[in-house]
């Protein structure tokens, strides 16, 4: 497979490029009506974000990991600080921004469900300049793997993903919170990860059982991507790679939280890949570690790697 050549030609580091959120979670017993009122049973902070939450499932995978995201310079900037100097990462790139707020989510979590509501005020993530990126290059070039999401500016992500193009880096791109903008990253994006949701979106086609899925799996590549993943919730995942369908099983868990779900796969997967693991092994963990994720508060809660290759002894992939 090309994309396993690509891999085992340039070891290197994982470099994800992503954003910085204060999540502030409530939980509730139910989700309110328009105009309704309700209690929160409880509230508590978390830091979060997509990049985030990622980069720090990547860094229980791997020792080499490099994180770029930007905050404010309000409180919230020195929670961020405090985090991310805190996490495994090997390095940090934290631009602030002087007079914008630092990105942050309210999340209602329902205590019967364990279903979730979030409305989401990106922030400083929007503000990254091209100067900031460009002073990343040395980083992203020493680097096999880069990861995106879309919870930053789109000139920021496309001139990352251009960098990384010209230096041969790996590119995977998991397309939340999806947007139209999309269209114009393809083109450089050797894996791209979309859920049911944004599979559809991409695609137009309603994505509501396996047949569905790979219909919208071909669409998908045939944008571009060399390898499709579509993750399908408690029904693992669904890669084409333009020969071949493979379906990958989740392992069972005890849900209590499936705010980091997407996150905590596709921060696994990214670093698995650029460990110079395959791509079979390496989706098969990202579904173990996932599994693991969920039955911890806080969507950027994320397992030990121990702990992941212990439920791997459960392995059922078709």
């Amino acid at each position: 497979m090309l994309l396993e050549q690509s891999l085992t030609s340039k070891l290197g580091a994982l470099y994800v490029l992503g954003s910085y959120n204060v999540d502030i979670v409530s939980e509730v017993k139910d989700f309110p009506k328009v105009g309704e009122t309700i209690r929160a049973t409880s509230t508590t902070f978390y830091s979060g974000g997509k990049g985030t939450n990622q980069a720090t499932a990547a860094a229980k995978v791997s020792n080499n990991v490099h994180f770029c995201t930007k905050v404010g310079s309000d409180s919230f900037a020195s929670r961020a600080k405090k985090h991310l100097q805190s996490t495994q990462l090997a390095s940090l790139s934290l631009y602030q921004h002087r007079s914008v707020s630092t990105g942050n989510a309210f999340i209602m979590l329902s205590e019967q469900t364990r279903d979730n509501m979030i409305t989401l005020d990106l922030g400083a993530n929007l503000t990254l300049t091209e100067q900031e990126v460009a002073s990343e290059a040395s980083k992203l070039e020493s680097s096999n793997v880069l990861l995106v999401q879309l919870e930053n500016n789109l000139s920021a992500i496309s001139q990352t993903l251009q960098q990384a193009k010209q230096h041969q880096v790996l590119t995977i791109l998991n397309p939340a919170p999806y947007s139209h903008h999309v269209s114009q990253l393809i083109q450089w994006i050797d894996v791209i990860t979309p859920n049911e949701t944004e599979a559809q979106s991409l695609t137009n086609i309603e994505v509501i059982d396996i047949e569905s899925a790979e219909q919208a799996a071909k669409c998908i590549y045939s944008m571009g991507p060399k390898l499709v993943v579509i993750t399908l919730g408690s029904k693992g995942c669904l890669v084409y790679d333009g020969s071949e369908f493979k379906r990958y099983l989740s392992y069972s868990s005890n849900v209590v939280d499936t705010c980091g779900a997407g996150d905590s796969f596709n921060g696994a997967l990214a670093a698995s890949l650029s460990n110079g693991v395959s791509v079979k092994d390496s989706i098969n963990y990202a579904n173990a570690f996932a599994s693991l994720a969920v039955e911890r508060k806080g969507a950027s809660s994320m397992p030990e790697d121990k702990d992941v290759h212990e439920r791997m002894t459960q392995q059922f992939s078709l």
